[in-house]
């Protein structure tokens, strides 16, 4: 009997390290001890003047951007992947008081908030440093998850299929006709991502609604459209987390949430890369169990 344990704890532990050791890792994007994670490059966040400057990740462009806000003021710090300085500039907005908040960027398009009028968003021009404002007072207080195209992508907790965007152009409001839960929008691929009544992780493409099923179990109960600490796509691969109870289990967050209704507000997960062609899942290998994906270098 003996015996017989000690066959199933080396076969146990030999597909683990096996697995681990077949593991890739591909230079994942991401935010760490108040620095931007690229690979194996550290960037620290930059101070500004009432803080540390905000963050965002131009996956369009890989570009990885800063930006601070002064009073009439807002400078942005533009890094490649390799971690080096490419550009830095400020813009003067007037008489327009900046804020701090949620800072989105895709394919050289800034999106910040802007406090001389409660509704009202910054949309900046990274290459000409043009800026425009653009009013959302329709949309109430519902919190951006995303900007993507001239669109201002919004979500509510509290509602189901709430995943609206935003026209910048005409000021419509449009809402998500899809039957997926805790789901986002996808920039890169101009799609939804989340999960079907079984639980399985399904894509459905933004201006045809076509459906792609996979029979990935993702994972439940995450608020809507805060999807970077579960999906990130791209052209080529879908990138996905499941929570990793090993690890949970090993550091006590099962007894500290259950018993006490303690833990991290974040849980602790493993990525992995989907082959949108061969439908191939390849296990990611990270040190770090709390990744919120802001993206991915990719050849």
């Amino acid at each position: 009997m003996r015996k017989k344990v000690l066959f199933v704890l080396m076969v146990f532990f030999f597909t683990f390290y096996s697995h681990a050791a077949e593991s890739i890792e591909p230079p994942l994007i991401y935010y760490r001890d108040n620095s931007i994670i690229i690979g194996n490059t550290v960037v620290p966040v930059p101070l500004g003047n009432t803080g540390s400057y905000e963050y965002a990740f131009d996956g369009k462009r890989q570009k990885l951007w800063f930006q601070d806000s002064g009073r009439h003021t807002s400078t942005f710090i533009c890094v490649n992947t390799k971690g080096q300085t490419e550009e830095t500039f400020t813009i003067d907005v007037g008489k327009i008081n900046l804020i701090g908040g949620r800072f989105f960027v895709f394919d050289n398009k800034a999106l910040i908030c802007v406090q001389s009028k409660k509704h009202t968003r910054l949309i900046v021009d990274l290459e000409t440093k043009e800026y425009q404002l653009i009013d959302i007072t329709n949309m109430g207080y519902k919190e951006i998850s995303c900007f993507y195209d001239n669109k201002i992508f919004f979500f509510s907790e509290s509602v189901e299929k709430s995943v609206m965007y935003f026209d910048c152009f005409t000021g419509e409001i449009f809402y998500a006709e899809t039957d997926l839960q805790g789901y986002g929008f996808m920039p890169l691929t101009n799609a939804y991502v989340g999960l079907n009544k079984k639980g399985k992780i399904v894509i459905q493409k933004f201006d045809t609604g076509e459906i792609i099923e996979t029979n990935i179990s993702g994972i439940r109960g995450r608020p809507l459209g805060k999807v970077n600490d579960r999906y990130y796509m791209t052209e080529k691969y879908l990138y996905f987390s499941k929570k990793d109870k090993w690890y949970s289990f090993t550091h006590g967050m099962f007894f500290a949430r259950f018993v006490f209704g303690l833990g991290p507000v974040q849980v602790a997960h493993k990525w992995y890369r989907y082959s949108l062609e061969t439908g191939e899942i390849e296990k990611i290998k990270t040190d770090y169990p709390f990744i919120n994906l802001l993206g991915v270098v990719e050849e």
